[in-house]
């Protein structure tokens, strides 16, 4: 009896245990499913803010608040840009003017004279032929080593004279003319042909003139036009000019040179070299661009090269002043005094009317 008294204690202290397990891991999972339910509740409650949020709202905004704020932002625009403008044009002023007196400003650093002081034209026709060519395709072919020499500004007019220091007593001068005119390259062309060539050929010039060859530069393969002279200027010094025009489609180029000595005249006892080019550029549809230099290298006498000091043809003196009291600024300030007037009058012959279609016409019909 008292074995089964145990066993049945046993057995009821194994259940009452069973049953409290029973009752942890039943409040356990409902805790669990509670948790579960709130969470899906929570999910839905979240779900339906969501797309609450995510319907399109109206952003419309009154097409006249728009227009008073573009209004207002056009007034500081233009306000910006008027400014700017100013600004620019102070600027491009300024950058013109040191431009060119950075140019005329005798460099520093001693500059060597250009090569070509002494060149002849000897007498043998086909060799005459051969030198009146080349000299011309040369002076071409130089067109862009001058124009990058006289240091033209990008725009704006210019007429000046500069005066160079090529050290050791040698000093050349270069005539710049720059002019831009609201035509066509054709047009300008047409309008300034004529002019040009009246200045190569030496049409108003006080020196007699002598065309030279004339057969013989016929004969020579050339794009447009071609001429050859002798332009005396004293018994014992004449200029012999050969020119020519080279055309391509955005530039026309005049050049001339001077030979220095021609086998077939008499000889030359002094001379200068000189060496002039007419360039027009197509710079727009209904824009071109006229630069002119006019170079003018150091007096030779009797083979022998005369320093600036005693340059009195440049200076336009009967005697040359005392060397030892004339400075190089005061050469230049001589020079410019002689030769600026000359340059003012060339740039005044290449003005062209561009006011109205009717001036141009009458230009073109004078022409003709």
């Amino acid at each position: 009896m008292v074995d089964d008294a145990a066993s049945e204690r046993l057995r009821l202290r194994n259940r009452q245990k069973q049953k409290r397990h029973r009752d942890r891991h039943n409040a356990e999972r409902d805790a669990l499913l509670a948790e579960v339910a709130d969470l899906r509740r929570s999910l839905r409650r979240a779900a339906k803010l969501s797309a609450r949020r995510s319907k399109p709202t109206s952003t419309l905004v009154p097409w006249t608040a728009i227009a008073a704020t573009l209004a207002e932002e056009a007034s500081e625009a233009e306000a910006t840009r008027v400014a700017l403008n100013t600004h620019r044009e102070r600027l491009e002023k300024l950058s013109r003017s040191l431009a060119s007196m950075v140019s005329t400003v005798a460099r520093g650093v001693p500059m060597q004279a250009e090569p070509w002081n002494s060149i002849a034209l000897v007498a043998e026709p086909c060799a005459r032929q051969l030198g009146l060519d080349w000299f011309t395709r040369h002076l071409h072919a130089n067109t862009e080593r001058m124009l990058q020499l006289s240091a033209f500004p990008c725009d704006g007019a210019v007429k000046d004279t500069v005066v160079r220091d090529c050290g050791n007593g040698v000093a050349d001068l270069l005539g710049r003319i720059q002019i831009e005119y609201s035509l066509s390259l054709e047009t300008a062309h047409a309008a300034l042909r004529g002019r040009i060539w009246d200045e190569l050929t030496g049409v108003n010039s006080s020196c007699a003139v002598e065309p030279l060859d004339m057969d013989l530069v016929a004969r020579i393969e050339h794009p447009s036009c071609m001429t050859y002279l002798r332009s005396a200027i004293s018994a014992d010094e004449s200029n012999f000019f050969v020119a020519r025009e080279v055309r391509t489609r955005d530039r026309v180029v005049f050049a001339q040179g001077n030979f220095t000595q021609d086998a077939s005249q008499p000889a030359n006892l002094q001379w200068r070299p000189r060496m002039y080019w007419y360039v027009l550029d197509r710079i727009g549809p209904h824009r071109t661009r006229l630069r002119a230099m006019l170079y003018n290298g150091p007096k030779i006498r009797a083979g022998t090269l005369v320093p600036w000091q005693r340059d009195t043809g440049l200076m336009n003196l009967t005697a040359a002043p005392d060397a030892e009291a004339l400075d190089f600024d005061t050469f230049r300030r001589l020079v410019r005094r002689h030769v600026q007037p000359i340059m003012d009058v060339d740039y005044t012959a290449l003005l062209l009317p561009e006011a109205s279609p009717e001036s141009m016409a009458t230009e073109l019909l004078d022409l003709a």
